[in-house]
């Protein structure tokens, strides 16, 4: 659940204290974790619709940049990681993202 990936990533902070994504992906989680603890198929839109956002940071993290990638993918295909689903399936879900902060 979402506690334990919460624990785990703090196991993981203090073997590297000044990894600046660890510690992103980490206050997203903690962040998050209201919503995914009600349900679980909140994770990818929370992390893909702004808990990683990166808005204070000079430059973009790789790492965090593809995990925001794999939230989407894995949003718009309902959870189907394994395949791109593309063609008139696709339209039959809509998901909402936020593009800015604020509503």
């Amino acid at each position: 659940g979402v506690i334990e990936v919460i624990r785990d990533g703090q196991r993981f902070f203090k073997l590297r204290p000044n990894d600046r994504p660890v510690r992103l992906i980490l206050y997203a989680q903690q962040m998050s974790a209201p919503a995914v603890g009600k349900d679980h198929r909140e994770y990818s839109s929370q992390l893909s619709g702004g808990r990683l956002s990166m808005i204070f940071e000079t430059k973009p993290f790789p790492e965090i940049v593809k995990i925001v990638e794999d939230a989407e993918t894995y949003s718009l295909n309902r959870g189907d990681a394994g395949e791109e689903r593309i063609g008139a399936d696709s339209t039959s879900r809509s998901w909402w993202k936020p593009v800015t902060r604020n509503l």
